[in-house]
């Protein structure tokens, strides 16, 4: 997972590679509110003009300042509603598995949205008349491991600094699988 902080940057930079968005806000200021307000506004305009399905969760942040809060949570619940995103309050101060509850759920979120999208393969399975099993792994790619694919800008600078890794090819392996069940062999082909 690839986190790009966007405080004072150009939003493309960050809209054409992510598969989702955590906006987080400080509940001690109005002004954040306004800044995270702006980041679902692009956002969604984005998703608009492109048709893509994109999580978004916007998280106030600071519960620990409490006493300090400006900004209340049923405000920021509103305009998670109004964004269609999920919404939580958090504090990194105070305890860290709040935290990990949002990045969790914006990936089961990411998950979802790439399930559904998944075009689907018809499965056959015909029965192997011989009787025996030959193993044989499964359909799979085979690939150079220390490959690392540039999707976010940060990894850009990595794969610019590694000519020598656009060279890497992967190459597919095509096989079947096989598997017994009340001793009769079946193989499955996608």
């Amino acid at each position: 997972m690839d986190t790009y902080d966007t405080e004072g940057s150009n939003p493309d930079r960050y809209l054409k590679w992510a598969h989702g968005f955590v906006v987080v806000y400080c509940i001690t200021s109005e002004s954040s509110l306004d800044t995270a307000r702006d980041y679902l506004e692009t956002i969604t305009q984005y998703q608009r003009i492109t048709g893509k399905d994109i999580p978004i969760s916007l998280v106030g942040n600071k519960t620990d300042l409490e006493r300090y809060r400006t900004v209340s949570k049923m405000t920021g619940e509103s305009l998670a509603r109004q964004y269609e995103c999920s919404f939580h309050e958090t504090s990194a101060a105070d305890d860290y598995r709040s935290v990990e509850l949002v990045f969790h759920s914006v990936i089961r979120d990411i998950a979802r949205v790439s399930e559904r999208l998944m075009p689907l393969q018809p499965l056959f399975i015909s029965e192997d008349k011989s009787g025996l099993l030959n193993p044989v792994p499964s359909q799979g790619l085979t690939h150079r491991t220390s490959f690392r694919r540039a999707k976010s800008p940060k990894s850009q600078d990595v794969k610019d600094s590694k000519k020598d890794d656009k060279d890497a090819k992967v190459i597919a392996r095509r096989t079947t699988s096989t598997f017994r069940i009340f001793n009769k062999s079946f193989k499955i082909f996608n």
